[in-house]
């Protein structure tokens, strides 16, 4: 982080990808980090699944032509993203613009033997570090074509300029989802998504102003979490889409005209403090007070006063599976963190450095302590049984 006077630059990136390219999106990319570091930015966010590009906007179907879905299909599997074989340039390029990256990828599943693709956040530190990336949980309507079901929970991910969270489009609508990023106490929250979009008849008609539901949802999450929120939204011009692909872009059974952007970034009182920037090609630029968050927690400090853990309690899946992101980073926590009877990280490694413990076993034995104990501690054996956990 390169500021020392309590303000953060951050950029949203609203570029077009090579689309269904991933070298050349790679090499784009670059260039806009490098472009966004040698103006300033300290926190660089890139639109939903911007490597190498936004599939959803041809929906594939029963009614669809077998041959020409397929190709398309296998193109986006070629073209998606492995962890880590394929970042190695964005992490350099992070490094070398020394700000934090956020850029969504179509990403294939690191198992052993799947394909499966996922709709992927990459979290890049300034020096370079992949820290950790996230998973959209759960792919939207058409989306599922093309996307499996996120298999991980990490929201939040410390980084030179402090925690910063991510959801990925509709993910911003999920009360635990958003409850969980506010509860790790994520100071910045990227969110990105292929566009703006009407509601009810009008929902894939583009829409060019605040009424589309993206944007309370943004102002909301910056609200609740006294974060400011960086919003990256897409652009493309059909006309520009390879050629191989356009006739795609020309039939019925694609429509891009919501990829018009909407970037924004809005504060920790909910106020939208830059954009919405609608249909132009550019990287929005705001330099965050920090004094805001501590000003807005003074009302409403919803990780701190207003959390009210003896009444409410969140648990959250570690991602320490197979299927996880061990190995790439991320925030994890204790059920019931920070509530009465709850642990900490930080207390869990103190305790663990103590008594020369593994502190995954630290963790097993606390969250059975928790288990056994009501939920006030008082002992009464019943666990989460009567309400006490929500959102396994």
């Amino acid at each position: 982080m390169r500021n020392t006077d309590g303000h953060v630059r951050v950029a949203a990136v609203q570029q077009p990808p090579v689309f269904l390219d991933r070298a050349a999106t790679v090499e784009r990319a670059r260039e806009l980090i490098r472009e966004a570091g040698e103006n300033g930015a300290d926190l660089i966010a890139f639109p939903e699944t911007y490597l190498p590009g936004y599939p959803g906007y041809y929906t594939p179907g029963v009614e669809a032509d077998a041959g020409e879905q397929a190709e398309y299909l296998l193109a986006l599997r070629e073209n998606a993203v492995r962890v880590p074989e394929d970042v190695g340039g964005l992490a350099d390029a992070a490094a070398e613009a020394g700000a934090v990256v956020v850029i969504g990828c179509n990403e294939v599943d690191d198992r052993p033997g799947s394909d499966t693709l996922y709709n992927t956040n990459l979290v890049f530190d300034a020096d370079g570090r992949l820290v950790g990336r996230h998973r959209k949980l759960v792919p939207t309507f058409t989306e599922r074509v093309y996307w499996g079901r996120g298999d991980d929970a990490d929201l939040v991910f410390e980084t030179a300029v402090g925690r910063v969270g991510t959801l990925v489009c509709w993910e911003n609508h999920m009360p635990l989802a958003r409850a969980a990023a506010v509860r790790r106490g994520e100071r910045f929250h990227v969110c990105n998504w292929p566009g703006s979009w009407g509601s009810g008849e009008r929902h894939l008609e583009p829409e060019r102003s605040t009424d589309s539901d993206v944007f309370p949802a943004v102002r909301e999450q910056a609200f609740a979490a006294n974060a400011f929120a960086v919003s990256a939204h897409a652009v493309l011009d059909p006309a520009e889409v390879p050629d191989e692909w356009r006739h795609l872009f020309e039939s019925d059974r694609a429509n891009a005209d919501w990829a018009c952007g909407g970037s924004c970034v809005v504060d920790p009182f909910g106020s939208v403090v830059a954009g919405p920037v609608f249909d132009d090609r550019t990287v929005l630029y705001h330099d965050c007070d920090l004094d805001k968050r501590r000003l807005a927690a003074f009302e409403f400090d919803q990780p701190g006063h207003y959390a009210r853990d003896d009444v409410f309690d969140l648990s959250v899946r570690d991602a320490d599976g197979p299927s996880g992101s061990a190995g790439v980073g991320g925030a994890t926590e204790v059920p019931g963190a920070g509530g009465p009877g709850g642990v900490t990280d930080e207390q869990v490694a103190a305790v663990a450095e103590r008594l020369g413990e593994d502190p995954a076993r630290v963790r097993e034995i606390a969250a059975a302590l928790r288990e056994s104990t009501g939920k006030d501690g008082t002992g009464d054996g019943t666990g989460s049984a009567d309400g006490g956990e929500t959102g396994q």
